[in-house]
């Protein structure tokens, strides 16, 4: 319905303005719409929007959620002084594709421009090592939160580590994990225990009748 009415928006002659093209990116999204993402891009850059930091986070945030990483990493490219939300939303998007080296070349070259990781940007790499199964890697990352970074990690980062220990067949540690949480376990805690008891649960069933 968004984009219905963004169309009709423009067939009635209206100019969009910057918090239309920020309301209305998501939407692209939410269709995995990528020609339609490119279409919109297109009206941003003949109204010059383009240039604006905020309208490329949100670029670079959906062409990933519409699976191009190489438009997102494009986006990114043109930003002549990335800020630490740009940098945070780049490895959002290698993370969600399961690119993990290139997560962490990013984390060094952010470092690098002095730029202090927070957060969102461990988030971001925690996801990326819960996605590719390098529970060794991940683990040190989170133990870096707080003695390298001074970041308290949020019941969100104790979430990706039951994901991290969950993919693994680590189901010990997920246990040991949830009853000492720092945090009340929330539904996504509990969601991710039980997806990981299921999955592994299921692996060991199929491997069981492949024996008979």
């Amino acid at each position: 319905e968004a984009l219905h009415l963004f169309e009709r928006m423009l067939i009635d002659g209206v100019v969009p303005d910057k918090l239309i093209f920020l309301v209305i990116l998501p939407s692209c999204a939410a269709e995995a719409g990528l020609m339609k993402s490119r279409n919109i891009h297109h009206y941003i850059a003949n109204h010059d929007f383009e240039m604006d930091s905020y309208i490329r986070v949100a670029l670079i945030n959906i062409y990933s959620k519409c699976g191009s990483l190489e438009d997102a990493r494009v986006m990114f490219d043109r930003i002549t002084s990335p800020s630490l939300m740009a940098w945070n939303s780049i490895m959002s998007a290698y993370a969600h594709h399961g690119q993990v080296i290139d997560v962490t070349r990013l984390l060094d070259k952010m470092i690098s421009d002095v730029f202090i990781p927070d957060d969102c940007t461990l988030h971001s790499i925690l996801s990326a090592f819960s996605h590719t199964g390098m529970v060794d890697q991940g683990y040190m990352y989170f133990l870096y939160m707080h003695s390298m970074y001074n970041i308290m990690p949020s019941v969100e980062h104790f979430n990706c580590l039951i994901d991290l220990f969950g993919r693994a067949g680590k189901m010990y540690e997920i246990e040991c994990l949830i009853n000492n949480l720092p945090y009340q376990p929330t539904g996504a805690s509990w969601m991710t225990f039980v997806s990981s008891c299921w999955l592994h649960t299921f692996t060991s069933d199929m491997n069981i009748s492949g024996c008979y």
